[in-house]
């Protein structure tokens, strides 16, 4: 046999070539195949669309410091640290549960001190010494005249002198809130003329007014004629102006009996009282669309301020 005879081909070599690296890549990606179990593979997957970066785990463990540092300070009644730890915990996260839990154990601790010595708790919060803010002096004060009105209306009188104006003003709230709840609506008026600062005296004048109707509606609903009478005579202590709310009630409970009391009373009724009544009258005409009605109740009122009124209402 000749040499040239034992010498592979070009054509050999390159067949050789190509099946050592296809043998190659099968190898290769079998190995890579066999690293990973299938679940590790999906884990890869979920990682890739949903990754959690290091800013992420450190949100997470601030959270939990912050969170774990403010249930320490409430359980250790330091309300202003915990007060502030949770408004800094409120810039990175929903605080809404935590701010609902502070406030109920706020108030839960100030009912507990409240039960052992009233006086002491007012005169402590009185001294801005304490640990609640100031208007929770307001939730103290209402507590200790639901268990001891004499007691606790001697302690203001005693001290009024010594307050300070934000002091005093949570202080009359409260006066104001619990009178008003026992239907003594002078009271609560006088009440709210000791606050100095309008917004709150403002709240409390909306509370009154609802409270009155609120009264007046209950008692349209029991006893109608004993209610509007009531307001006529002045017993309730009310101004004149509720005399046309008390009508509007009887009107929606049973309109026949409210044309009854106003025929049976209209002669006894002074002029402002008359101007009230057939102002309800005039308004529910306006209501029901029967503006000749309306003008013949706008001509039993004599108080010219009302009577404009009126008219712009039938314009619109």
């Amino acid at each position: 046999m000749s040499l040239a005879m034992k010498i592979p081909t070009p054509h050999i070599w390159i067949s050789l070539s190509l099946i050592v690296l296809l043998l190659g890549l099968i190898v290769i990606k079998s190995s890579v195949l066999r690293t990973k179990t299938p679940s590790e593979r999906v884990f890869d997957i979920a990682q890739t669309n949903n990754p959690k970066s290091n800013a992420e785990n450190l949100k997470e463990t601030e959270i939990k410091k912050l969170r774990s540092l403010f249930q320490t300070q409430v359980q250790e009644c330091d309300f202003f640290e915990a007060r502030g730890t949770l408004k800094t915990l409120g810039e990175i996260t929903d605080t809404g549960d935590l701010a609902i839990y502070l406030d109920l154990e706020i108030e839960r601790r100030i009912i507990e001190q409240c039960a052992k010595d009233p006086e002491a708790l007012l005169d402590l919060m009185a001294s801005g010494k304490s640990q609640f803010q100031i208007y929770w002096i307001e939730v103290a004060m209402r507590h200790y005249l639901r268990a001891d009105l004499v007691a606790a209306t001697n302690w203001f009188d005693k001290n009024k002198s010594k307050f300070n104006e934000a002091t005093m003003d949570r202080l009359a709230l409260a006066l104001g809130r619990y009178v008003l709840s026992e239907h003594s609506f002078s009271k609560a008026r006088q009440a709210s003329l000791l606050i100095e600062e309008e917004a709150l005296r403002s709240v409390l004048k909306v509370e009154i007014d609802r409270g009155i109707e609120f009264w007046i509606r209950e008692g349209v609903l029991r006893n109608p004629e004993q209610t509007m009478n009531d307001l006529v005579r002045g017993t309730s202590n009310l101004e004149v102006f509720w005399l046309e709310v008390g009508m509007r009630c009887f009107f929606e409970v049973d309109q026949p009996r409210a044309s009854e009391w106003h025929t049976e009373h209209w002669d006894t009724l002074n002029v402002d009282q008359k101007d009230r009544v057939a102002l309800a009258w005039a308004r529910e005409a306006i209501m029901q669309e029967d503006y000749d009605l309306a003008r013949s109740w706008i001509e039993e009122i004599s108080d010219e301020h009302l009577v404009e009124v009126l008219k712009k209402e039938m314009l619109k």
